[in-house]
């Protein structure tokens, strides 16, 4: 099966700042509303062509500065994404900073951080898998051990890629 990967006609995900310093709550909320818009258009592109769709782990931008999960705005979106989730195959893949067996635990405690983050937004949005780099090949054992400190609902849609 063919698919999608955030982006159509060349588009692509706002950040609403360019820079953490200049971080403004209304852009970056705009920011949001347009990327959760622009993924609503390319599932129904998707969906119509019978694509899978990769959701980008960045339309919520900056999702640890700001409390989008109780936005009434963001939330009546996710809800009409979520609508089209029962008719077509949803992935997010958060990115590759997410290593869930770093020799690092500054790293394994951020890349939890991000994938509590990640999971919440799949969940409000219907996203049935959630798409994990295992990291390196020498670190099975950390990746087993880091693994069983998830929730129940992280294991159950999360995918193991490399």
């Amino acid at each position: 099966m063919l698919g999608l990967v955030c982006m159509l006609d060349g588009k692509g995900m706002k950040k609403g700042v360019n820079a953490l310093k200049n971080f403004n709550l209304e852009k970056v909320k705009e920011a949001s509303l347009f990327n959760l818009d622009y993924t609503l258009e390319c599932i129904k592109f998707c969906l119509k062509n019978n694509y899978i769709y990769r959701v980008s782990s960045s339309v919520i931008p900056y999702p640890d500065l700001w409390n989008w999960r109780e936005d009434r705005d963001i939330l009546e979106k996710l809800k009409l994404i979520k609508e089209y989730s029962s008719k077509i195959r949803l992935i997010i893949h958060p990115d590759q900073f997410v290593v869930l067996n770093s020799d690092s635990e500054k790293v394994i405690e951020n890349s939890l951080k991000i994938l509590e983050s990640q999971v919440q937004f799949a969940k409000l949005a219907g996203i049935s898998e959630l798409i994990l780099h295992i990291g390196k090949k020498d670190g099975v054992e950390k990746f087993i051990q880091t693994y069983k400190e998830l929730d129940s609902y992280t294991k159950s849609i999360l995918v193991l890629e490399n």
